[in-house]
């Protein structure tokens, strides 16, 4: 194969490369989000930003830069105007049946985790909140139904509306996505303990107050886990402590 040739075939390839990339961007980054077993029932796609109202003025339009699936998402900018910050719907109302799980797919803007809440409500006023912390990247939160059912009288044959707003002081900025029934929990694969350094570890409870030992004591470190009273969790989601939302260790 002649030098021209090769140079003709590379030219090819890098034009068909770019024209792939193109059109990738153009349709976003696809998810990897959870996804349960059994029978599903979607809900909202996200795709239709008029069904939604804001009571703060948060602004939000679709969007196609992150989609879990389809071909937009729902961009919102939770502002601090008030604090409180939210989106809401009652235009598409109904029966939620024998399902148990509502679930809905969120990309958080960033790099720090961000409270993140919810409520529903029912033709009878009767309205149950559920709130989660969710990691930088995608993340897929979950609402028991029937926990709702037991402990606010929730009637899934009945809901009027749905809220979806920020749980922390500082705005954030998501994209929402795939708002779905399921008879199964999303369940996040299991992974392996990562190793951490302790500027990562998250709550610390009592640790640097305990009295200094004597000169002639056996060091702390020695006598208990140089870990006693502290708590370290994964983010669900792809975040800077791994993919998953177990408990590394507690002790």
């Amino acid at each position: 194969m002649s030098h021209r040739t090769l140079a003709a075939l590379i030219s090819v390839v890098a034009l068909l490369a770019g024209f792939l990339f193109i059109g990738n961007a153009g349709r976003g980054l696809q998810a990897q989000v959870i996804k349960p077993e059994g029978t599903t029932k979607l809900l909202i796609d996200f795709e239709d930003a008029s069904i939604w109202s804001s009571e703060n003025k948060s602004p939000f339009e679709t969007r196609s830069q992150q989609v879990s699936e389809g071909k937009k998402s729902l961009w919102v900018h939770f502002t601090n105007d008030p604090t409180w910050s939210n989106i809401w719907t009652n235009k598409v109302a109904g029966d939620f049946g024998e399902f148990k799980y509502l679930n809905i797919d969120i990309y958080l803007e960033g790099e720090v985790p961000a409270g993140f809440a919810a409520w529903i409500r029912d033709t009878q006023l009767h309205k149950a909140e559920d709130a989660w912390q969710l990691a930088p990247g995608w993340n897929t939160i979950t609402m028991d139904l029937e926990a709702m059912r037991r402990k606010a009288g929730l009637d899934k044959s009945a809901i009027e509306s749905r809220c979806l707003y920020k749980d922390v002081k500082e705005e954030i900025t998501v994209h929402i996505d795939n708002m779905y029934l399921s008879m199964e929990k999303p369940v996040p694969p299991k992974t392996e303990p990562v190793q951490m350094p302790s500027s990562e570890l998250l709550i610390n409870v009592d640790f640097e107050v305990l009295a200094p030992a004597p000169a002639t004591a056996q060091p702390i470190d020695a006598v208990v886990s140089p870990f006693k009273g502290w708590t370290a969790k994964r983010w669900q989601g792809a975040s800077f402590l791994g993919v998953g939302q177990k408990a590394v260790f507690s002790q």
